[in-house]
C-alpha cells in the first residue's frame, strides 16, 4: 500500500547515521537504567528500523551496561533467585550484542551503579563478567571494566592482541579509601598475586581508577604513551615515571584520605634533579598535596606543552608555583587553573611569564575584576593568546570598559599581539547580577556576529544548553 508517510522515503544511510548519534549521545547522557540496550531499543521501533539496525554492525560494536547488582546471601549463591536470574539475562543480552557486531572489534564499558559496596564480585554468577571479556579478548580494542582482586586469576594472562585503550576501575582500593587513612608513603598490596596483562601489544592509552604499584597489575609499561592515575600515594609518582620513559600524557590524582600532609622527596634526595625522560608534553595534576606537586614539576624534563592544574590538598604555601611553571615558559602554550589559587593575585603575577601561551582557562573562587582584564589588555603580555576561558564563583566586579578594552584589543591585535579567537565566560549570578550593560551586550553581539567565538554563560544555571545564554537575551 502506497503511503505519504515522509519517513518511509528517509534512505537506510540516513537512518544509520540517526542510529549512530542516537547510541553516542545515549552512552554520554541518557538514564542507561531505563533504557540499558540502546540498539536494541532502535531494533524494535519498526521493521524497517530493525533491517537498518540488523544489516549494520557498526550499530552494535560500542557496548556500554551498566550490570545489575549481584550477590550471595549467607547461604550462598542462589541460582534460582530473580537477582541471579536477572544478572545471567544481562549477560546474555550482551552476548547476543556482541553477535551482531559481526567481525568489528570492540569497544566494551562493562560497569555498575555501586561496585563498592552492592557488587558481589566474589559471586560465580558475577565472575560470568571477566570470562565474557577473556572469551572475546582477541576482538575488543577499547575496554572499560570495574575489577576486583576475585577476577584477577580469570584475567591473568589473557591476550588481547587489538586492545588500544584499557580503563580499570579497582574497587578493593577505592573500598579502601573510602574506610580508612592512608599513609602517604606505603601501602600494602590489595593482592598476594599479579594480573598479567602484558599481551596487549597494541595498548598505548591506560587509565588506572585505584592507584599504581600496590594493585599488582602488571602492563606493557614501556610501549604507554598517555596514563591517567587516581588514587596515587606520593611514593607512586616516580615509581610511574621510572616504569613508563615513553609517556606523552600523564594525569595524576592523589588518593583523598591521606594521614598527612607532609610529602618526602619523591626519589628520597634534598636536591631534586630533573630526568632525563619521559618527555611528557601533556601533565595534569589534580588533587595534589603541595610538596608532590612541586617535586615533580621540578624533576619532570622541560618538555611540558598543555599544563592543567587542580586542587591542592591540604593549606599550603603554593608560591613554588609561581617559581617552576614559568620554568616551562620555552614549551609551555596551554595553562588550565582549576580551583588552585583562592583568587586572581597569583595569576596576575604568573601569566607575564609565560609568553608562549596560546590558551589559557581559569576557574578559581576569587573574583574577577579590572586588574586582570587591564593585564591582558598591556602591550607584551601573552602575545601569542589566541583562547581565554574564565569560570569565575566569586562577585564580579570587572566592569564593563575593562571588558571591551581587553577584546578590541585582543581581537584586533593591535597592541602587538595575536588576534583572539575564543573567549568563554561563566560569571556568577543570576543574569541580573551578571549586570552587562546593553551597549555592552550589543557590541560583544557584533563582535560575535564578526567571527569571534565568544560565549557568556550564568554560571547559576547549571545547563550545557545555555550556550551564550547572556548574548542571547
Amino acid at each position: 500500500m502506497a503511503t505519504d508517510n515522509p519517513f518511509c522515503k528517509i534512505p537506510g544511510e540516513i537512518w544509520l547515521r540517526v542510529f549512530r548519534a542516537y547510541i553516542t549521545e545515549a552512552q554520554q547522557f541518557l538514564n542507561w537504567h531505563d533504557s540499558p540496550f540502546p540498539p536494541f531499543t532502535l531494533s524494535a521501533v519498526c521493521q524497517d528500523w530493525r533491517k537498518v539496525a540488523l544489516t549494520n554492525s557498526v550499530v552494535w560494536d560500542k557496548i556500554l551496561v551498566v550490570l545489575p547488582d549481584v550477590y550471595a546471601d549467607d547461604e550462598g549463591e542462589d541460582e534460582d533467585s530473580e537477582v541471579v536470574r536477572r544478572f545471567r539475562r544481562y549477560i546474555n543480552q550482551v552476548e547476543l550484542w556482541i553477535k551482531r557486531a559481526g567481525d568489528r572489534l570492540l569497544s566494551i564499558n562493562l560497569t555498575s551503579k555501586d561496585p563498592v559496596f552492592s557488587f558481589g564480585f566474589d559471586c560465580p554468577a558475577a565472575k560470568l563478567v571477566p570470562q565474557l571479556v577473556v572469551k572475546h579478548a582477541s576482538r575488543i580494542k577499547e575496554l572499560d571494566l570495574i575489577v576486583s582482586t576475585d577476577w584477577y586469576d580469570i584475567l591473568n594472562g589473557a591476550e588481547f592482541p587489538n586492545l588500544q585503550t584499557l580503563r580499570l576501575a579497582i574497587v578493593d582500593v577505592t573500598q579502601q579509601d573510602n574506610e580508612c587513612e592512608i599513609s602517604v608513603d606505603f601501602r600494602d598490596p590489595v593482592s598476594a598475586s599479579s594480573l598479567d596483562l602484558t599481551k596487549c601489544p597494541k595498548l598505548s592509552i591506560v587509565e588506572l581508577d585505584g592507584g599504581f604499584d600496590h594493585t599488582n597489575i602488571v602492563l606493557p609499561w614501556s610501549q604507554i604513551t598517555d596514563i591517567s592515575l587516581r588514587y596515587l600515594i606520593p611514593s607512586d609518582c616516580a615509581q610511574v615515571f621510572d616504569r613508563l620513559p615513553n609517556l606523552k600524557r600523564c594525569a595524576l590524582g592523589l588518593a583523598l584520605c591521606l594521614d598527612s600532609d607532609d610529602s618526602a622527596d619523591l626519589d628520597g634526595s634534598e636536591e631534586i634533579e630533573r630526568r632525563d625522560e619521559p618527555h611528557i608534553e601533556d601533565l595534569e595534576l589534580d588533587e595534589m598535596l603541595p610538596g608532590t606537586a612541586e617535586i615533580i614539576l621540578k624533576s619532570l624534563p622541560l618538555s611540558v606543552k598543555h599544563l592543567l592544574l587542580g586542587s591542592v590538598l591540604k593549606d599550603g604555601d603554593h608560591r613554588f608555583l609561581l617559581e617552576t611553571i614559568p620554568t616551562f615558559g620555552e614549551t609551555l602554550q596551554s595553562l588550565t587553573i582549576r580551583h588552585t589559587f583562592q583568587d586572581y593575585d597569583a595569576i596576575r603575577e604568573l601569566l607575564p611569564k609565560l609568553p608562549g601561551l596560546t590558551s589559557v582557562e581559569i576557574a578559581i573562587p576569587g573574583g574577577l575584576d579590572n586588574r586582570l582584564a587591564h593585564l591582558l589588555s598591556t602591550p607584551g603580555v601573552l602575545p601569542r593568546l589566541q583562547s581565554l576561558k574564565i569560570v569565575d564563583f566569586g562577585p564580579t566586579r570587572m566592569g564593563d570598559e575593562a571588558l571591551l578594552d581587553l577584546l578590541r584589543h585582543r581581537v584586533t591585535g593591535d597592541i602587538g599581539c595575536d588576534k583572539l579567537k575564543v573567549i568563554y565566560l561563566r560569571l556568577p549570578g543570576s543574569l541580573k547580577q551578571v549586570n552587562l550593560a546593553g551597549e555592552t551586550l550589543k557590541e560583544l553581539r557584533r563582535m560575535l556576529a564578526e567571527g569571534l567565538d565568544i560565549s557568556v554563560y550564568d554560571a547559576s544555571i547549571n545547563d550545557r544548553s545555555n550556550t551564550n545564554l547572556v548574548l542571547r537575551q
